[in-house]
């Protein structure tokens, strides 16, 4: 709709709806058997002759949807004929299913009205000389993220009891023969491996229940919020090229996760339950009586100067040269964790799981640099046309080293002992792209071959290192007084690492994760593409 108010307005409306659904059936199709040789079971005191044996079949399993509904309302307004702001609001409804465990009677697990996601936005563009050689620019406005589906293994879609047993034989061959194995059911009254005695069961998916006040969900939780703000400049230098500075910086507000806990029906039978809210929010933020602190605030904090020149394609060639200089701090990294090589759990992270988990070995709560901070980056492109038609193309990056923070495992959750970022940064990465085409003219259709060559020197930085120091744990058989408890660990403070046995440290630490990884270690080696591209 337009119309004439001191100045020109666009106004627009919309309306989004949005029903998000997924069927998962996956896991493991038998048993999986861990032998902890010489150490206790990850999630009890279980030990025997030669260590400890656990056996487990996880799995995800059941069907999900969400529904969304959205409204926004925005408006372009040329206040004067260089100026332009640009005012709107968006809201949403959201529904999370309340998952697996529909006989509460409860059908979502929590629910956001239009009320609770009121995003404003504001921003502006001014042609500063009315020349329109200098632009400046600017926005503001709140932004939210839909919970994930995979929060159905909070309610019951994940399958995971450990069960623990005393490992006596060293013929790790045999152990499913000498147990009398069948498959986990994931029910802890019925034993798997009987030949080995009764076992110690932890249950680490233990299903969450909204109408629990031990196992549920916040009355009060509030929606992943993101609060962005942008300031920037371009300046056209010549007819071909321009300058440009931009500031960018994005802040969490409100984040959404499952905070851990370690809860016992009795001696033989454990379980890992959660409460699902804000990290240092509503109950996410109570602070229990005795040493436990509260789980501190989710906060990641992003931002950066980014400084650019770009030539456009004219005389044969084109050019861009950018550098960003940012800082990206906090103690939570994020829906992709990067605390775990870039799991994607969304919302169900390790993340503020057991209090520990955010805290260093002297009770202080961890914020510093999150491991996908880069300082410093440099991109460059540069193409050149000959006068034969054949096109190439170079592409350069480098950026600055990754940090590398020290990782302790206290009751087989780990924790930052010495905060982040203590162990010094990865190596920088460097990568140069190489691109060559050449197009041919057949009749009426057109053909053209390529060559697409990336990390043309084949580089081999390492970005992701094993962070763990030791194989062992603070609360191993080396401290046969340690319950496991968060009382324990902040009840005994300062926690030291150097008392976990030497024979324990990890010979990895430091260097190339290739066992703890979800993707490869390395920088992607040399990769050669050819093409072959048809127009008609």
């Amino acid at each position: 709709f337009f119309f004439e108010a001191a100045g020109s307005h666009a106004l627009k409306g919309g309306v989004q709806y949005e029903k998000v659904s997924n069927e998962v059936a996956s896991g493991e199709v038998a048993n999986l058997y861990t032998i902890r040789w010489g150490l206790p079971a990850r999630f009890a005191p279980v030990i025997g002759t030669y260590g400890s044996l656990g056996v487990r079949r996880f799995g995800t399993f059941g069907g999900a949807a969400s529904k969304n509904l959205g409204i926004y309302l925005q408006d372009s307004w040329s206040v004067l004929p260089n100026l332009t702001l640009n005012i709107g609001v968006r809201t949403e409804q959201e529904e999370v299913p309340n998952y697996g465990v529909a006989a509460n009677g409860i059908e979502n697990a929590w629910e956001f009205d239009f009320g609770d996601k009121i995003a404003p936005r504001l921003g502006f563009a001014w042609d500063v000389m009315s020349d329109q050689k200098l632009k400046v620019y600017g926005s503001w406005g709140y932004y939210y993220d839909i919970s994930k589906l995979n929060i159905r293994g909070s309610f019951g879609g994940d399958k995971w009891i450990e069960y623990m047993y005393p490992l006596n034989t060293l013929d790790w061959e045999t152990i499913p023969a000498q147990g009398n194995c069948t498959n986990s059911t994931n029910n802890a009254s019925i034993n798997p491996c009987p030949g080995f005695g009764t076992p110690v069961t932890s249950d680490l998916r233990y299903p969450a229940d909204p109408s629990d006040p031990l196992f549920g969900v916040d009355p009060d939780i509030k929606p992943f919020q993101q609060e962005e703000f942008q300031i920037g400049a371009d300046y056209q230098l010549t007819t071909t090229s321009t300058l440009s500075a931009r500031y960018v910086n994005k802040s969490v507000m409100h984040a959404i996760e499952d905070m851990g806990f370690f809860y016992c029906f009795s001696e033989v039978e454990c379980v890992e339950g959660y409460n699902i809210g804000n990290p240092g929010e509503g109950v996410g933020g109570i602070d229990p009586p005795g040493p436990v602190p509260a789980q501190p605030k989710a906060e990641r904090d992003y931002q950066a100067i980014e400084l650019s020149w770009n030539r456009r394609f004219a005389e044969r060639w084109s050019a861009r040269v950018g550098y960003t200089y940012s800082e990206l701090t906090g103690n939570y990294p994020g829906l992709a964790s990067s605390d775990e090589f870039g799991r994607t759990s969304p919302n169900t992270n390790r993340l503020f799981d057991y209090v520990h988990n955010s805290f260093d070995q002297n009770g202080n709560a961890v914020y510093g640099d999150l491991n996908t901070d880069r300082p410093h980056q440099i991109d460059a492109q540069f193409i050149y046309e000959f006068g034969w038609g054949t096109s190439v193309g170079v592409n350069q990056y480098y950026g600055s080293g990754t940090p590398i923070s020290t990782q302790v495992n206290y009751n087989a959750v780990p924790f930052f002992a010495y905060g982040r970022g203590d162990a010094g940064r990865t190596e920088s990465l460097t990568r140069t792209d190489l691109l060559i085409s050449h197009p041919f003219k057949i009749s009426n259709f057109g053909l053209e071959l390529s060559v697409n060559v990336l990390n043309l020197f084949d580089e081999e930085a390492i970005l992701l290192v094993d962070p763990l120091i030791s194989n062992g744990d603070l609360c191993g058989p080396q401290d046969p007084n340690c319950d496991g408890s968060q009382d324990y660990f902040f009840g005994n403070l300062p926690q030291n690492p150097a008392t976990i046995p030497a024979d324990e440290a990890n010979p990895y630490y430091k260097k190339a994760n290739v066992a703890g990884s979800t993707g490869d270690p390395y920088q992607t080696r040399r990769t050669i593409r050819l093409g072959l591209k048809f127009t008609f």
